[in-house]
């Protein structure tokens, strides 16, 4: 069951506010639910990955607060607010043991230089409680129909998006098992994109240019991604 509301209250003749609140689902992706495991031996490269057949979906309380205005036609200022209980969340996690721990048959090993005392990368998925996800959006469109001429056919659109969320993460380590809180993997903190554009009616145009923050793309203490991320990119 997935209730959702959706409110959207005329302030004026040109601006309004919208408040929605919603149960959000998303199904895990097929490979993370196959019921298949695959042992890889390459050289010192010794791996056993797993999937997870009783993984949950991801779920969250999804809240959206906004007020628009728009000043002219095709143009709007906006500003949103929105907030994410993440109460359900995926991750791959992944620990250092022997083969025999596995209960897999020593005879995937054949022919690979491997033996079942040997310690192997073990790695599958698993579902963790997640965490809040709170944030703020500015969004500017305008065309410029207040210049002269060949300028009035020009306009623009801007977007900027600020992001905070730490999630509590599962980790193994030479130390055991523990948990972590770490922001969210693959989110920027910052991140906006603008795009100026041309409309004469018969030709179009437009030029764009996007930015965001560094971010993780493996938990933090982990075996499997000490400390991995991407660094800021614009483009």
């Amino acid at each position: 069951l997935l209730p959702s509301l959706n409110i959207v209250y005329d302030l004026t003749q040109h601006s309004l506010l919208r408040f929605s609140a919603a149960k959000v689902m998303a199904r895990p992706p097929l490979a993370y639910l196959a019921a298949a495991t695959s042992v890889t031996v390459n050289g010192n490269r010794r791996l056993v990955t797993t999937g997870n057949p009783e993984l949950e979906p991801f779920r969250a309380t999804s809240l959206d607060l906004s007020y628009e205005w728009y000043p002219s036609p095709n143009g709007i200022v906006s500003v949103g607010l929105f907030y994410k209980d993440i109460s359900t969340y995926i991750q791959n996690l992944t620990h250092i043991a022997p083969y025999s721990t596995t209960d897999l048959p020593v005879s995937l090993l054949a022919n690979t230089g491997a033996a079942a005392t040997d310690d192997f990368s073990i790695s599958t998925v698993i579902n963790t409680p997640g965490g809040p996800l709170q944030g703020i959006e500015l969004a500017y469109q305008q065309p410029f129909r207040f210049l002269p001429g060949f300028w009035s056919r020009f306009g623009t659109t801007i977007n900027y998006t600020l992001v905070a969320s730490k999630l509590t993460y599962q980790t193994t380590s030479a130390a055991g098992a523990a948990t972590v809180r770490a922001y969210l993997l693959n989110l920027s903190r910052n991140s906006y994109n603008a795009t100026l554009y041309y409309d004469d009616g018969r030709l179009q145009a437009r030029v764009s240019t996007n930015y965001r923050d560094k971010y993780i793309t493996g938990v933090p203490g982990s075996f499997s991604a000490d400390a991995s991320g991407v660094n800021p990119a614009s483009y």
